[in-house]
């Protein structure tokens, strides 16, 4: 955040090896083992991109992951769970932390935060039975360094992609890989797990879902997939 207010160009990539204080969504933390994982964040001006339509940002990051990740292990069943983890076969091995600072109401820069998991064999306990990594998937380790230049690779795609054609562009390739996308999925909802699927995810975010025989529009707080 500090360097946005020097001159330091769209595409930036600053890379930690160790973090004392990840954190991720909804003010959760992000724990990774030291010199084991990727940690790095982004920055970029996408002020092409109206605030109405502001998730297309976090399509475009959260796609890209997972095609790095389906690169590097192309028999594993790899989604996106919204609004912004990447699973491999059910389990998180990925979450994408986004910080939007606007300018005379307008996106004027943001900064995307990834968590990868890549050669870390052991997790806390609160998190064990639902995380995983690339070398619990494959049995083999990865060069960090190889694996993040894919995955630079494949953000700058779909971030030039969005740019020149706009932000439906990445709409089939989003939902082909959308977890809980027309599929019934336990869902928690006011402490209560229930079953819900995908309907569609709003340009703002929101998820429209079919719940309890209706369809609704939930926001970021206000429901989790178990």
């Amino acid at each position: 955040m500090e360097l946005l207010a020097t001159d330091v160009p769209e595409g930036t990539v600053i890379w930690a090896h160790h973090q004392t204080a990840g954190k991720g969504q909804r003010g959760n933390k992000w724990q990774s083992e030291k010199g084991k994982n990727l940690l790095f964040s982004l920055i970029y001006y996408p002020d092409f991109i109206p605030l109405r339509e502001v998730f297309c940002l976090s399509k475009a990051m959260c796609l890209g992951v997972r095609a790095a990740l389906a690169h590097f292990l192309p028999e594993e069943l790899i989604q996106v769970k919204w609004p912004n983890d990447v699973r491999i076969n059910h389990k998180k091995v990925a979450g994408i932390l986004i910080e939007n600072h606007l300018s005379a109401g307008k996106l004027s820069a943001s900064i995307t935060g990834v968590g990868l998991n890549v050669n870390q064999e052991t997790f806390h306990d609160e998190v064990a039975s639902t995380a995983t990594s690339m070398i619990l998937q494959s049995n083999a380790a990865f060069d960090r360094e190889e694996v993040l230049h894919r995955i630079l690779e494949e953000i700058e795609r779909r971030y030039l992609c969005l740019k020149a054609t706009g932000s439906k562009a990445m709409d089939q390739e989003y939902y082909q890989h959308l977890y809980g996308f027309h599929e019934w999925v336990p869902v928690k909802k006011d402490g209560k797990e229930m079953l819900a699927k995908v309907i569609a995810i709003e340009p703002s975010g929101d998820v429209l879902m079919e719940i309890e025989g209706k369809q609704r529009t939930f926001g970021l707080k206000e429901i989790s997939f178990s």
